[in-house]
């Protein structure tokens, strides 16, 4: 168990009572982030789009404060939460994979990697872009998740949401809706619950084009480790032109390896930190100033953050 609960006696009783969801006071969570960082916190899983609403209006009736959580994949957990986390575990109809449509209307508890999968079969152009992305399909969106190949947001026609006063809120994407790692239109309190995708049509290159991304990705990225993906953003000048890339910086400056309690910088790629074992947030904040005071030292730059801390 972790620290005391967030919710009151009365907030949980209110909650409980609400049907189609559990409600976990004090959770372990090292399973819900990627990174596996030791991280405690009141934990909702919810199972249909109507309870998420109900629990929305009692969140924010209460004025108590939820964070909606996926996979955890580009997320840096505290060990002690000062809110409540909302897990969507919406059932789905995988038969939707069977064979290819136009347009593909899912819900965001799905995996990416099942994406990844139907591309790989039907060769769909431009999905690509999950390829080897740890996330359900509403974290992906929300951050608009990408790789080399691409971003999700290119692939995305319409984004329905659920506000955090239980209301229906729909998207239609345009090209102002996304930015690099980022969403335009999700408001403060807004949750995303459902998505339409599209495709550019077929090709059997993309299979290959896939196969060759995640074979590449297995001999340059640390994949077996608990991770968070990348780290930091890749720094640009004035301009917006990239300076370098992110991990040959911190490799240059000889930190490959380079440890501040359980947590290291990967000697696979350096812009990835792998969790040894008991790796907490403080030793995320504390490995990246390092980094940082060693980078403004040597060639005058400091990193942005590509993943979320809370």
């Amino acid at each position: 168990m972790g620290m005391n609960s967030y919710l009151n006696l009365a907030s949980q009783d209110e909650i409980r009572r609400i049907p189609g969801l559990s409600l976990e006071i004090g959770k372990n969570l090292e399973k819900y982030n990627t990174f596996r960082l030791k991280a405690f916190g009141d934990f909702i899983r919810i199972t249909t789009i109507e309870s998420l609403k109900d629990l929305l209006k009692v969140l924010t009736t209460r004025q108590l404060k939820y964070k909606i959580l996926g996979w955890g994949s580009n997320l840096v957990l505290p060990e002690n939460a000062e809110w409540v986390y909302v897990y969507l575990d919406i059932p789905y109809d995988k038969s939707i994979f069977d064979k290819p449509k136009e347009i593909y209307n899912l819900n965001s508890s799905v995996p990416l990697n099942l994406f990844t999968l139907h591309a790989i079969k039907f060769g769909l152009i431009g999905w690509e872009v999950f390829t080897g992305i740890p996330a359900s399909l509403g974290g992906a969106i929300y951050m608009n998740a990408g790789t080399n190949l691409g971003e999700i947001g290119k692939i995305i026609k319409k984004v329905y949401l659920v506000t955090n006063e239980g209301l229906d809120k729909e998207h239609n994407v345009n090209e102002r809706s996304f930015s690099y790692r980022k969403n335009n239109f999700v408001d403060d309190g807004d949750i995303i619950v459902a998505a339409d995708l599209i495709h550019f049509g077929q090709n059997t290159e993309i299979s290959k084009k896939i196969k060759d991304y995640q074979i590449l990705r297995k001999n340059t990225q640390p994949l077996s480790a608990p991770t968070c993906g990348c780290v930091f953003k890749n720094p640009k000048d004035s301009k917006g032109e990239y300076l370098a890339r992110a991990g040959q910086l911190i490799d240059q400056s000889g930190l490959k390896d380079f440890r501040v309690g359980d947590l290291r910088v990967s000697p696979v790629h350096a812009n990835f930190f792998e969790n040894l074992g008991n790796a907490t947030k403080n030793d995320f904040i504390n490995l990246i100033q390092e980094i940082n005071n060693v980078l403004e030292s040597k060639h005058g730059i400091k990193l942005e953050l590509e993943v979320e801390v809370w």
